[in-house]
């Protein structure tokens, strides 16, 4: 059973709640925007791998063209951008494996 697309959203918009309340504990921690409409996988993931310095590769060149959302209108603490982009990715089914120092990205089977 999947979620729905209402349901997603709102589980993203909770964990982006959930991580802007860390930056009071995360005070000199840099706040990275994450904010994104419809952006290219491809373009969000490139600008995950700007923002953290970790390395991201797609496994199908159809994932490129594919769009994601992340409604998180607030700045959050850089040590969580990666794990809210990974739950978004999660959520909107694809599959995302950390294999030594790269993250690798696919659709589920």
């Amino acid at each position: 059973m999947g979620f729905s697309k209402l349901s997603r959203l709102a589980v993203l918009m909770a964990a982006t709640l959930l991580v802007s309340s860390a930056a009071d504990v995360a005070a000199d921690e840099p706040m990275v925007s994450i904010d994104a409409k419809n952006v290219s996988l491809l373009d969000l993931t490139l600008r995950m791998s700007d923002l953290t310095g970790e390395n991201f590769v797609l496994l199908d060149s159809d994932l490129e063209n594919e769009t994601l959302t992340i409604y998180a209108p607030n700045p959050v603490p850089l040590s969580a951008a990666r794990e809210i982009f990974i739950s978004a990715l999660r959520l909107s089914g694809y599959g995302v494996v950390e294999e030594g120092a790269y993250w690798k990205i696919d659709k589920e089977p």
